[in-house]
């Protein structure tokens, strides 16, 4: 079977295309942008997966995605709030998004809270008025409690 006859033949050609217009901060390779998207598609299954057809549907168009890998080591009640801030200080200098995509890695033992995820929803819809948001977890084990996350942001045209 040619890659052509595959199934998921249009997918692989969308995902390759996102892949061309990934940015990755601090200057990382393009090579790193790729694992970290294939990390996260071939994590464990859990209950919230994120699959090829899922970023082909949310990253469309032709617009920069710039891609974060950001991780607090703190096992605090604030580590969503912690986790937060350094992706403020990361995208401080970009005034708008449209779509996200997050992906958190999190200690088996300490899962992520509602809360925790509320104030993750309630910060992305507050500060960059995003259209659209995909996220899902995995557990991870792991000693540390670091929560590690790979977050894709489409920096889009504001309507306002």
């Amino acid at each position: 079977m040619s890659t052509h006859d595959h199934p998921n033949y249009d997918c692989l050609a969308s995902l390759q295309e996102v892949m061309r217009r990934i940015r990755l901060t601090h200057g990382r390779s393009h090579k790193k942008a790729e694992e970290l998207v294939m990390e996260v598609l071939n994590a464990p299954k859990s209950i919230i997966n994120i699959e090829a057809k899922d970023i082909c549907e949310l990253f469309q168009g032709d617009e920069e995605i710039l891609l974060l890998e950001i991780s607090v080591n703190e096992m605090s009640e604030t580590r969503m709030e912690q986790l937060m801030e350094v992706i403020e200080k990361e995208v401080a200098h970009l005034e708008y998004f449209n779509q996200l995509l997050m992906y958190f890695f999190v200690p088996q033992d300490s899962p992520l809270t509602m809360d925790e995820l509320n104030t993750f929803l309630d910060y992305t819809n507050l500060n960059y008025g995003l259209s659209e948001v995909i996220w899902g977890s995995v557990f991870v084990p792991t000693q540390q409690p670091a929560i590690r996350a790979i977050m894709m942001l489409q920096h889009g045209v504001s309507e306002s």
